[in-house]
């Protein structure tokens, strides 16, 4: 009698054994499905990140530019101004 029931737990602990093992590996491949999934959004963000920083470094370079275009006329309106500024003492 003992023994059939001994017998009895055994399976019922098999049983309940392959039902969790069941749960954890449907549990484990939903969670590789979604760390798959953040893990291409990465990529993605990374990718324009990369993609925004090297137009805002061209944007950066323009603007440097501009403003020594920008100051390279102010010298000269600079000595101009001076110019006619001692031609009339």
């Amino acid at each position: 009698m003992d023994e059939d029931r001994f017998r009895d737990i055994e399976r019922s602990i098999t049983a309940l054994k392959a039902v969790v093992e069941q749960g954890f590996n449907s549990v484990r491949t939903e969670m590789d499905r979604r760390f798959t999934e953040v893990d291409r959004r990465f990529t993605e963000v990374d990718r324009r990140f990369d993609e925004t920083q090297s137009q805002l470094k061209t944007l950066i370079e323009d603007v440097r530019d501009d403003v020594r275009i920008v100051l390279e006329g102010h010298v000269a309106l600079e000595a101009r101004v001076t110019k006619l500024e001692r031609r009339k003492r």
